[in-house]
């Protein structure tokens, strides 16, 4: 539900499919106005549209001007404080960003500048053939720092041979979305060459997949009330029901990263409403199959047993949430409604440590850690109470205490992390999860991004102070053997701080990242770009701060032969490759998930074949072997963007 009124940032409120003890409350905040004027080479532009945001975490809001005469805008329900604005049109390129500072009962005013673009090209293909996709268009978008923020001009169709030539791309900054029948959605960033022409490369598209997924209950029959989500990764998936069978196939399913859920309906159980889901992240390869336990396929239970700290009832809206990551790092969480009484038998859960989470409205009210090993029963006490860590921000002006933001989260604890306003007072305030250590995260416009770990009690209330200093500015700069890379997604997280990220963006035409004010410590940056190796390196910022560069290296691929001395050959050798620039070795991305088995082989097929695709490009140390002892082994060389072949001799 959104509630719009005028004068008033808008808001929106989730409908909760239950009786509402209570009338839902919603609050609208006051809202500031601003009024702008689109041009191209000082002269007004007719159609345009205008884009604004506050920073990372808050929505992307849009403002369309159509046969306008004078090129003028207004935005009546804008926010307060720093806001950054930009403009694009179908017929140039965008325009550089802007920032405005909003306040109370003042109108603001910004004048954007369209940009004269460049032009670009590049080329469609099937990722598993490499043969070129013909029925390809792509839609050129609105860019800021290569991220693609929605389409600003018609689709261009590709030629037969899968190229294609655009008019007017940004001259720093371009993203492509591309759509093909049958296959999943690619989004494309250009590089740019000494002449300013923009190159998209060859892009490889994959094919989408039936998904089948198999639902299993471990208490009870599959009721009418379970349905299945998909969330986070390139297909979306909302809502459908799972049949008593269990069995699902889903059509158009794209490989990818997702949060798969089993989601139940409120059901009455001894007149109280009662819910249950879980939430599971993994990676799906092509042409995998899924099978689902709910709530977890195990034979534990655990009873719950919740209070409020006043001796009031628990909140009809109370949940606690169960979350454990797996043998393969995959994270598990299942989320159950709590009734007032506190009480609550949740089955079929996992011989496992479990970290149990007692939530309201995205409040954490309390958390605990318990085992289910051992025959039980198993039970425990949560209690509604007042966050006890307490940390005091130091070194800061008052009047800068609105512009902070922060986030902590425990060390060595995956799935919790809590985002945090400053008070008046220079405070915030939060529970603190079974560990030893907390991370402890300042984003601030002028401090920059500032970061500690600090040892915590895990009962009874405590206080940090945290000092925030002024920061270093530090430039990092993405480079491959032939120099800057632009359009690498960039992530900065303060290091051992479990996944805590400062910042995301895309690097600009000179590779760079551009000025990010950093305190001193220790950071941990992650670098990808599509038809790029995704690679991590920590990092020490000290005085002076200054330029950093880090290097990302193109995907190549390989074919091997094997062959006997009479020049045969031959099946079933298996193969191991080292990158002797990273130090590791192949079938070791293969274990951790950073490849599948479908794009490299380590085994030679009934030809003597094998293909490794899509692996950093440098060189690689190989051995090959047979059952019988049979070795050989030497050095190749993967090229960049290109097919490499290597020729292997075995003396048999």
């Amino acid at each position: 539900m959104e509630v719009v009124a005028s004068g008033y940032q808008p808001n929106w409120a989730q409908i909760i499919g239950m009786p509402l003890a209570e009338p839902m409350t919603l609050v609208l905040l006051r809202a500031a106005s601003i009024v702008g004027r689109v041009t191209f080479e000082g002269e007004p532009v007719s159609d345009f549209l205008v884009l604004y945001w506050v920073d990372d975490d808050s929505p992307l809001q849009r403002v369309y001007g159509q046969d306008s005469l004078d090129g003028q805008f207004s935005i009546r329900s804008a926010p307060f404080g720093r806001i950054s604005m930009m403009a694009a049109s179908a017929d140039h390129a965008e325009s550089a960003v802007q920032w405005v500072t909003t306040t109370s009962g003042e109108e603001s005013s910004v004048d954007l500048e369209l940009l004269a673009g460049a032009g670009g090209g590049g080329r469609v293909v099937d990722g598993a053939t490499g043969v070129a996709i013909s029925s390809a268009t792509i839609e050129l978008g609105v860019s800021v720092s290569n991220q693609y923020l929605g389409q600003r001009q018609d689709p261009v169709a590709v030629d037969a041979g899968g190229y294609f030539e655009l008019v007017a791309v940004g001259a720093q900054s371009a993203s492509i979305r591309v759509r093909a029948p049958g296959y999943v959605q690619q989004m494309a960033n250009a590089t740019f060459g000494a002449d300013g022409q923009a190159s998209f490369g060859v892009i490889s598209m994959a094919k989408y997949q039936t998904l089948k997924v198999s639902c299993s209950v471990s208490d009870r029959r599959i009721t009418e009330g379970l349905q299945f989500w998909l969330d986070g990764g390139p297909t979306q998936i909302a809502g459908i029901p799972v049949p008593e069978t269990g069995w699902l196939e889903i059509d158009r399913v794209a490989p990818g990263h997702y949060s798969l859920g089993l989601l139940e309906q409120s059901r009455k159980q001894d007149s109280i409403w009662i819910s249950d889901s879980i939430w599971i992240t993994r990676h799906l390869h092509p042409g995998e199959d899924w099978q689902v336990l709910f709530p977890w396929g195990g034979g534990k239970s655990l009873e719950i047993h919740a209070r409020m700290a006043d001796g009031s009832d628990v909140p009809y809206n109370a949940t606690v949430q169960l979350s454990v990551s797996d043998e393969a790092d995959h994270t598990i969480t299942s989320i159950h409604s709590i009734p007032p009484s506190g009480v609550r038998l949740i089955e079929g859960l996992p011989d496992a440590d479990l970290l149990v989470t007692f939530f309201l409205e995205g409040a954490t009210l309390d958390l605990a850690r318990i085992s289910l090993a051992g025959p039980g029963p198993h039970s425990i006490n949560l209690v509604g109470c007042e966050a006890g860590l307490v940390v005091k921000f130091l070194g800061i002006p008052a009047e800068e205490y609105p512009a902070c933001r922060v986030k902590i989260a425990p060390v060595g604890l995956k799935g919790w992390v809590a985002k945090l306003n400053v008070n008046p007072e220079g405070v915030v305030r939060t529970h603190v999860p079974p560990t030893e250590s907390m991370a402890i995260c300042l984003i601030h416009p002028s401090y920059g991004f500032q970061g500690a770990i600090h040892p915590v009690k895990s009962e009874g209330e405590q206080s940090i102070e945290f000092e925030v200093t002024d920061p270093y500015s530090v430039q990092i700069v993405a480079q491959d053997a032939s120099g800057p890379v632009s359009g690498v997604k960039w992530v900065l997280y303060l290091a051992q701080s479990q996944g805590i990220h400062f910042g995301v963006g895309f690097t600009d035409a000179e590779g760079s990242t551009g000025e990010l004010l950093l305190g001193e410590g220790t950071f941990t940056l992650t670098l990808s770009r599509n038809g790029y190796w995704h690679v991590e390196h920590d990092f020490e910022v000290s005085p002076p701060g200054g330029r950093m560069e880090f290097a990302i290296r193109r995907l190549g691929n390989l074919a091997v032969a094997v062959l006997d001395g009479a020049g045969n050959r031959v099946p079933g050798a298996r193969l191991e490759f080292e990158n002797l620039e990273y130090g590791e070795r192949v079938s070791d991305w293969l274990a951790k998930g950073r490849l599948t088995s479908e794009a490299v082989q380590l085994v030679s097929d009934a030809t003597g074949g094998a293909n490794l695709v899509g692996l950093p490009h440098g060189q690689y140390r190989w051995s090959c072997s047979l059952p019988g002892g049979t070795t050989a082994g030497g050095v190749c060389t993967i090229p960049p963007g290109e097919w490499g072949q290597l020729e292997i001799r075995l003396e048999l």
